[in-house]
């Protein structure tokens, strides 16, 4: 079924003899697998959607080079798709080339300007540059696209964190966690937080000499 839904969005030959080998190792069958991805390395890929499948694919595998041609293949063919540049701002960031990634987020929100997730990850991003203001101003606009949003306060929390301003890091990760008290990360990022501060409180009293 799978296959039959990638041959029906447009995906062409390359990219669904990808998917067929992926699901015959699935099944345990990783001989007839292993022969039909040395097929499928030698069909090109023609459609944007085609490259941008094989990007994901790369990316899931963390091969972020591989992902980062394929959807610069992908723009190539179609230089407005808005989920390329998306994706490969994603890919940047996992390199640890966060220029680049805001780069690509600033694109998509050219594209799409009331779409909360670009806000959130270029805020993200320029956390990561120590361009706090700025993460703060796209941390608010994504609050204002989406006032419940999850993702808000537990990137904000980041971005305090970051500062060590660890008391409205708490605050952050609080809010954040009651609004997914399903989710561990909030938890998690708030016990980092006490943790990180106490670390400070003790460097400060041991300066101050107290025992």
């Amino acid at each position: 079924a799978r296959v039959e839904q990638a041959e029906a969005f447009g995906l062409s030959s390359r990219p669904v003899a990808f998917l067929k080998a992926d699901l015959l190792a699935t099944l345990g069958q990783a001989e007839a697998a292993a022969k039909l991805l040395a097929v499928a390395e030698k069909m090109p890929a023609v459609t944007r959607l085609d490259h941008y499948w094989l990007a994901e694919r790369a990316r899931q595998r963390r091969q972020f080079p591989q992902a980062i041609q394929h959807l610069q293949d992908a723009l190539r063919v179609d230089p407005d798709d808005f989920w390329s540049l998306n994706l490969m701002g994603i890919c940047h960031l996992n390199q640890g080339q966060s220029a680049a990634a805001a780069a690509n987020f600033t694109a998509c929100i050219a594209r799409r300007p009331n779409l909360v997730w670009p806000y959130i990850s270029r805020g993200t991003v320029f956390a990561d540059l120590g361009q706090f203001e700025n993460a703060q101003l796209d941390l608010a606009r994504a609050e204002e696209l989406s006032p419940e949003a999850y993702a808000v306060p537990l990137n904000r929390g980041f971005v305090f964190f970051l500062q060590k301003n660890f008391d409205a890091a708490k605050a952050e990760f609080a809010t954040a966690a009651e609004r997914r008290p399903d989710l561990a990360a909030p938890h998690l990022n708030l016990a980092e937080a006490f943790r990180r501060q106490a670390e400070e409180l003790e460097l400060s009293n041991a300066a101050d000499g107290a025992v």
